[in-house]
């Protein structure tokens, strides 16, 4: 296989998908925080693989793979941005009195129903996320607090993150509008 600077060419070898594969890590490095790299790499990996009759009819592969990392980079700032502006909404909801005057407020329903869902989470994931996402402490101090490095604190915070989702949507059905404001949340089952 062979590699120039800003190329990189159809594998054909073992060899030829780890030198692939570590170009297209250095790619990704480049464009997102190292915690995120490895898990991208392997849904850009998974997306040539679905994808495999497309990449080997392209007439320029590298400009279609990079096409391929790209896209996935900016689906995962929008998931983070999503994530985010959730959890964001939900902390300032939670803290909000609901008034009757104020009627149906999903943000602020399913901010009582994400904290039993977070004291469900194993014991480190939720203190994490209690003290960064809910008390508003700085990541660095959080870390200090539990006496882990900043990079162990960030995987808890993504792996809390990540879970909470997944108990979320299999206990929810959130609708956001296009600016990410929650806008009907229907319970699925009696989980909260």
């Amino acid at each position: 296989m062979t590699q120039t600077k800003n190329r990189i060419n159809k594998p054909e070898s073992n060899a030829g998908w780890s030198a692939f594969r570590q170009q297209l890590s250095h790619y990704v490095a480049r464009r997102v925080e190292n915690r995120f790299v490895e898990d991208l790499v392997a849904e850009i990996l998974l997306r040539i693989v679905r994808s495999e009759q497309q990449w080997l009819t392209a007439k320029r592969p590298d400009a279609w793979m990079y096409q391929v990392a790209k896209n996935a980079i900016t689906d995962h700032y929008r998931r983070q941005g999503t994530e985010n502006r959730v959890l964001e909404l939900l902390n300032q909801q939670a803290s909000m009195p609901v008034t009757a005057e104020q009627g149906y407020q999903p943000a602020h329903e399913l901010a009582h129903c994400l904290k039993p869902l977070i004291h469900a989470l194993p014991g480190h994931y939720a203190q994490a996320l209690i003290r960064v996402d809910l008390d508003g402490l700085r990541q660095a101090d959080a870390a200090r607090e539990f006496g882990v490095s900043l990079p162990a604190l960030k995987s808890r915070l993504r792996r809390g993150r990540q879970q909470l989702r997944e108990k979320l949507l299999a206990c929810c059905a959130v609708e956001l509008n296009r600016v990410g404001t929650i806008v009907d949340c229907v319970e699925h089952s009696d989980c909260c």
